[in-house]
């Protein structure tokens, strides 16, 4: 075997060696970046339907609808009528 075989041996092995270096850590990231990705594309999904809840609640009130503004006091600020007695239970503890 000649010396410029060998010299050319080695350099493919140390090109081969760098390149592996330099691609398995960058997938890596990759691949933890599509995790993160796709865990935010849920959570936006999530506070989507969230919104439009909120937004349908909104209107309603806007609107003026009686039911819901009744609703909306009796559980959001435990408003009640008048000789009305509420009772709030703790939270169970799982």
């Amino acid at each position: 075997m000649k010396i410029s075989d060998i010299l050319m041996i080695f350099w493919l092995a140390f090109l081969s060696y760098f390149m592996f270096a330099l691609i398995l850590p960058t997938q890596r990231e990759i691949n933890e970046k599509q995790a993160r990705l796709e865990a935010m594309r849920k959570e936006m999904l999530a506070m989507e339907q969230e919104l439009g809840k909120l937004s349908k609640e909104t209107s309603e009130l806007q609107r003026g609808n009686p039911y819901r503004m009744v609703h909306v006091a009796r559980e959001t600020f435990n408003f009640c009528y008048p000789g009305e007695k509420i009772y709030q239970f703790p939270e169970k503890i799982k």
